[in-house]
Formats: C-alpha cells, structure tokens, sequence
C-alpha cells in the first residue's frame, strides 16, 4: 500500500480518536457544570432551611412563654404576640418542608431525627402553632377554661418536648446538607479530575501522535518536493538551491551539465519503461562516478546535473566528466536485451565561469550545446565569450530584481518617416534605454530578454510605456500620428494585458487610438499564438493598431498573416540590408511588400542606414521607413524641437 494510503489511514484513526475524545471531554465539562449548579443550589437549600430550623425553637420557646399570660384575657400584648409567633412559625415550617423534601430527608428513613421522623415533626410543630392561634378565639367564645389548659399544654409541650426536638431537626439537618455537599464537591472533583487526565491522555496519546504524524508527513512532502520521483536525485528546485547556498559560501566548485544520447530513441520505439530504465541506470551510474559530497540532481526530461564543490581545476573536472562520459557509454540491460546509452556534457567552473547559479547553469549549457555541434558524445566547455554573456546578463537580472521600477530607465522616440520625403511622421517609435552601474548602456532587446527569463517584463514593459506616453503627449502631433510600443509575450498574455494598457493610456490621458502594437512574429504562431491574437484582436478593436516588428529576419512565417488583421508590418533590418546589396533579395522585398499591401497592411523599413536602402525600400514599393539615415532615436524635446524645425506634422491616417 502506498505510504499515502497509509498516512491518510493513520490520520482518520487519530481524527476518529481525537473527535471521540472531544466528545468525552465535552461531556465531562457539561457534567462538571451541572454538579457545579447543583452544588450552588444546594448551599443556597442549605443556608435558608438552616436559618429556618435555627428560627422554630425560639419560636416555640416565646410561644409557650406567653401563652399562659395570654389565656388569662388580661395581658392583650402577650396574646397579640403568641397570634404573630405562631403565624411566623407556620411560614417557616412551610419553607422547611419544601426544603427538606428539596433535600430528600422526607424519602430518606436514614435521615430521621432522635426522636421523631422528620414529617410527624412537622406535623407536631404546626398542631402547635395551630393551637397556640385558638387561644384567642376561645377566650372570645367565653372558654377561658379551655383557653388555659390549652395555654398550660403550650407551655409543656414547647418548653420540654417540641423545642429540643426542633433544635435536634435543625443539626440533624445541617448534617444532612453538608453531607450531601461534600458527596457533590467529590464528585465534581472527580469529574475534573477524569477530564484533566483525559487531556493528559489526548496530549500523549493523540495529539503527540498527531503532531509527530504531522511532522514526519510534512518533512516527507518536503523531501518529495526536492526530489526527483523517477531517479531518487535532486530536482531542478533542490540542485539550484544548493547551488547558490553553495556560491553564495565564495567556495569554488565546477559544474557537469548531462544530457543523455539515445533517450528518445528508445523512448520512442521501446515505450517510457524502456526510458524509465535508462533514466535510473542513468542517474545510479551519475552516483558511483561522483563523491558523497558532489551533488547530482535531474533538471528536465532527460537532463541531468553534478557540481562538485572545491574544484577548482580545468583539467580535475574535464577528468571527472570524461569518466562520467565514459560509465555512460555502457548499454543498459533491459528485458533480456541492451539498451544503447550514451551522454553529451558540458563543464564549467565557479568562480570563472560565473558567480551565480544561474549563470553558472547556463555556462555550462553553452558548453554542452558546444559539445553537441561538435559531435554527441563528447565533453564540452564554456567559451569565454559564454561566460562573460552570462555574466553580464546575471548583472543585469540583479539589477532587476529588486521590486518597483528600474532607476534610471529612459525612452528616446524615432520617427517613421515616408521615403518620398513629404510630410510628416508617420508614426513614432518609443525605444527604451538603460545603463548599468558597472557594465554602461544596454541595448533594450537584451534588457527585455533579462527581464522576461526572470518575469520581469510585465512591469519593466509597462513602466517603459508610462515614460513613453509621457514624452508622447508632450509632441507637437496633428490627427493621425501614433506611439509604436513593443509588447512581449508576457505582457500580451498577462491576465490584464489588456485592462493594464488602457489604465496606463488612462493615467496618461490618452487612448488605443493613439497606440500602435508591435509584437515578434513567435507571438502570432504555435500555441501561445492563439491566445496572442485573442489578445491583439480585443486591442485592435479598442482602437489600436497592430505591426508585426522584424518580419522576415529569422523565419519568414506567412502563417502570421492569417492570425489578427494587422496594420503595419516591420520588415527586418537584415533583409532591408541585403536588398540594398542583392537583387534577388530586393526581387523578394517587393514581392513581400506587394503581398503585404494587398493583405491591407502598411510596409516599413527598418533599420535604414544608408541611402542605398532607402533607394531598395522605394524600388521595392515600400512607402514608410525608419532609421537613423532618416531620423535618429530623440528624446521627446528633441524630436518635439526637430519637428518644428522641419515643419513636420503627422498627414498619415490610418492605413
């Protein structure tokens, strides 16, 4: 059974005796809170019936004091008072009896008293009180016979029986009560006692389970999480961590990128098992080349890393690699049958080749693609112009990835001028430009190529538009002429791509329909490709304009033209270079640019530098260019003063 299965069946055991134990501590609290109202309630029962028995026996004693003085009909205070007593008194045997039957001496034969039970007390105690209450009425009925004796039997009756009865009931009855409230505090201490030890029993055997299952899960999926689940090794997050924990020491180590010969080979015709297989023996053979100390990991499909801390050396790391090359080349046994295996690598050396993780991976990547145009099989290493690329662009990423905006960045504008000569710009475009501290000015493609490895080219990409849009606004325009911008892929396919150019245009007081959106050709193809032009397509009907910026300089896709409807097209500075030079490439340019009109965009030329390419672009039926031959980057004063000197305002509208 996985160890999932079996966790998760070890968590629902301790849940289920987590939740009964709740359940018992619940009811062992709501039990200890009603014995604590009980007990209140009692003492409350206990301190009246005790004021009440402690009243009967002076009561009485006044009572059977007055009565013969009352029986003579002479003395009208003292029967006054016998009648008040005997009222009082029977209030209080009332009280009593509720109490007492409260309490439970009535149903009690253990709680009778030394004489008497309980009941036929209070029977005797109210006869008396009745008694006493007939003094009066006989003596008005002209009895004063029977009105003594009963007066006399008063007098006995309460100064030798009733009253010592009376106050024997009263201690019995404290007894009685103090018993019962040490019977209910026992209990109640007990009941605390059991939820006290239940806890302790929670504490140790549930929640320690708990908290150390907990643990051991949490520090497994940890493990998990750093580790390759195919081969045992680090993972690409594992391997870069280490990696910069270790650079981040000033210690010197070198770098092994592998990437595995015949993979896919067997991958395709034998099935992932037979890849699966290659990968282990792969990763089993890295191990046994390696120190305990190197650390391996696994980085994508069937690329694999070592850095060996401490090596420093050239020829120690090309020697490790080569034995590594070499355990490598040996087949892989598999179903009665052998598996061909082979490796490409690349080394590269901190601190040398580079200074950060990064870098250092990316030198080495460069080694292994060296080593594979060279032939597979072999072992490469970085160039210095490698390492000094990677260098510069790790430099440039630190620069970057501080948060907020980038200190010091700027845009100059350039115009897109006709190549008749008449009229004003057509458009401008906003060029960014930055300078690092150390390494001086940065041409903005390299900029922007940091920026988008490291995901900052959403942010850099809107703070370039804000300060463009800026210098903009600031432009002596007539109706028609538009800001040229370059958005990246992930600035296109961000989720408020388009909702963050609109408050941007908004913060700026402009709009789309000053805005024309240049994008590379890879962002019109593939599968980024359809959400690129869903994204275009919303900007072109919020009023933008949309280009396609080098068409023609790598890989000339026509596919790109059946994406968004667009407005202008770019043609790349190489093609407008050799059109200049060859006649089958100015025969092509205009080709492209004839097709290109007749799909319903506007041709520019760009990167013109000579007068000879501006007289290609106009042989080829281009109309609009831009380049420093024409007009070079300005930043807005500059270009705002260069047009009035010229007299140039925009006349173009759209196309």
């Amino acid at each position: 059974m996985p160890w999932t299965d079996v966790g998760a069946q070890a968590m629902r055991r301790l849940t289920r005796a987590y939740l009964v134990a709740l359940a018992l501590l619940g009811a062992l609290i709501l039990a200890g809170g009603l014995l604590s109202s009980e007990l209140l309630r009692r003492q409350s029962d206990r301190a009246a019936a005790l004021h009440a028995a402690a009243q009967l026996p002076f009561t009485v004693q006044r009572i059977a004091r007055l009565a013969p003085l009352a029986a003579t009909g002479r003395d009208a205070p003292a029967l006054a008072t016998v009648e008040e007593e005997a009222r009082v008194m029977l209030g209080v045997l009332e009280r009593w009896g509720v109490l007492a039957e409260r309490i439970g001496l009535f149903s009690d034969p253990g709680a009778a008293f030394r004489h008497t039970g309980v009941q036929p007390l209070l029977q005797a105690a109210e006869s008396f009180a009745l008694r006493a209450l007939a003094i009066g009425p006989l003596l008005e009925a002209g009895q004063p016979d029977l009105a003594a004796a009963a007066a006399f039997a008063l007098h006995e009756e309460g100064k030798e029986t009733l009253a010592p009865l009376l106050r024997d009931g009263a201690n019995t009855l404290a007894l009685r009560t103090e018993t019962q409230m040490a019977w209910i505090q026992r209990l109640h201490s007990g009941l605390l006692t059991l939820a006290l030890l239940l806890l302790a029993a929670q504490a140790v055997l549930i929640f320690g389970p708990l908290t150390r299952r907990i643990g051991r899960l949490a520090a497994r999926l940890e493990r998990e999480a750093r580790t390759d689940s195919l081969t045992g090794l680090m993972n690409r997050r594992a391997v870069t961590e280490a990696l910069a924990l270790h650079l981040a020491r000033g210690e010197p180590l070198a770098l092994i990128a592998v990437d595995l010969d015949h993979f896919k080979e067997a991958n395709d015709t034998e099935g992932h098992e037979a890849g699966d297989a290659l990968l282990r023996a792969a990763a089993r053979r890295l191990r046994r080349c390696l120190r305990r100390t190197d650390i391996v990991g696994r980085i994508g499909g069937d690329e694999f890393v070592a850095f060996l801390p401490g090596v420093r050396e050239e020829g120690e790391v090309r020697a490790i690699a080569e034995r590594v090359r070499r355990a490598l080349h040996e087949s892989v046994p598999y179903r009665n049958r052998r598996l061909r295996l082979g490796a490409t690598l690349g080394v590269a050396l901190a601190p040398g080749d580079a200074t950060t993780g990064e870098a250092l991976l990316r030198a080495a990547d460069a080694a292994l693609m060296r080593a594979k145009r060279a032939g597979r099989g072999t072992v490469g290493r970085a160039a210095p112009e490698d390492s000094a690329r990677f260098q510069r662009e790790a430099a440039i990423a630190e620069a970057l990835a501080g948060a907020g905006e980038l200190p010091g960045l700027e845009v100059h504008l350039q115009p897109l001028l006709p190549l008749d000569g008449h009229g004003g710009p057509f458009a401008v475009e906003s060029l960014a430009r930055w300078s690092h501290p150390e390494l001086g000015p940065i041409r903005a493609p390299e900029l922007f190529g940091v920026a988008q490895r490291i995901g900052r080219a959403v942010s850099l990409g809107r703070q370039a538009l804000a300060l463009a849009l800026r210098e903009f606004s600031a432009l002596p325009r007539g109706e028609g002429l538009r800001l040229c911008v370059n958005l990246s892929a992930a600035e296109l396919l961000a989720e408020d791509g388009v909702e963050g150019l609109e408050a941007t245009l908004r913060a700026a007081g402009l709009d789309f329909s000053c805005l024309v959106v240049e994008v590379q050709e890879e962002s019109l193809l593939g599968r980024s490709g359809q959400r690129g032009g869903a994204a275009l397509a919303a900007l072109r009907a919020a009023g933008a304009w949309i280009a396609v910026d080098d068409f023609g300089g790598r890989n000339l896709s026509l596919a790109a033209l059946l994406g968004p409807r667009l407005d202008l097209v770019k043609l790349d500075r190489a093609l407008v270079a050799r059109m200049a030079r060859e006649p089958e490439a100015l025969r092509l340019g205009a080709g492209l640019v004839a097709l290109l009109r007749h799909h319903g965009a506007e041709v520019v030329g760009k990167g013109v530098e000579t007068a000879a390419e501006g007289a290609a672009l106009r042989a080829a039926g281009c109309r609009i260019a831009q380049g420093d031959a024409l007009a070079p980057p300005m930043t807005g004063p500059e270009l705002a003063a260069w047009m009035r000197e010229n007299g140039a305002l925009a006349l173009r509208s759209a196309p």
